[in-house]
């Protein structure tokens, strides 16, 4: 008969070191990284706008740019923090993913307001840059997904819609690297609903591919 020592030897002899988990501010910063460099680097591949001087010498184009930048690592944190298993929304999800709503939000009504009054006939024909956006962010969102997949979040939509919304920020802001227009109707209704939009589908995108396993 085994005694305890020797059923506990027999019960751990085939088990291997578990791998800690990285810390979230690592876990935050690939995702992160991995979004800023894939939808810039694209940007400067294809060619920044003619007028990228000019425009730089704008406050608030590189406030908005800034923004947008800043939503982006917000969100990844987020999605950082839904990759490792939970089954509560915690303040490391709450918090930066509010921020990055307020973020979108001061966005979206400086937009409108700079907007209004304006005539916005000619913006109908100008739907490319949202093609443009969608296409940035193929490579960066499938490479942040393949790697989210090796976690097991358990909220997967809000874990899709976290990750989609962060790399969306990030293309929205490399849109402006290569985007000639800086016109406030154009920005509201090519780039930045656009954005918003991808990233509502990041939902069916969470609950599709970070299946419970």
């Amino acid at each position: 008969m085994d005694t305890p020592d020797n059923l506990i030897k027999n019960l751990t002899a085939d088990l291997k070191p578990v791998k800690p988990i990285a810390p979230l501010w690592q876990r935050a910063a690939v995702f992160a990284v991995l979004g800023f460099l894939l939808t810039f680097g694209a940007v400067f591949i294809i060619g920044t706008r003619a007028d990228l001087g000019d425009a730089m010498k704008n406050s608030g184009f590189i406030a908005e740019t800034l923004l947008l930048v800043f939503a982006g690592v917000l969100s990844a944190s987020a999605a950082a923090t839904l990759a490792v298993p939970d089954t509560r929304l915690r303040l490391p999800v709450k918090l930066p993913l509010a921020l990055a709503h307020l973020v979108w939000l001061w966005l979206l009504a400086k937009t409108i307001v700079e907007a209004f009054g304006h005539d916005m006939s000619h913006i109908a024909s100008e739907g490319q840059c949202s093609i443009d956006l969608a296409l940035l962010l193929i490579l960066p969102l499938a490479t942040a997904a393949f790697l989210m997949m090796r976690g097991s979040p358990v909220w997967r939509g809000m874990a899709g819609y976290t990750l989609t919304l962060s790399m969306a920020s990030f293309a929205a802001a490399a849109m402006r690297f290569l985007c000639p227009s800086d016109a406030a109707g154009h920005l509201l209704l090519w780039h930045f609903l656009p954005a918003l939009g991808i990233a509502a589908g990041g939902v069916v995108l969470g609950l599709a591919v970070f299946r419970n396993r």
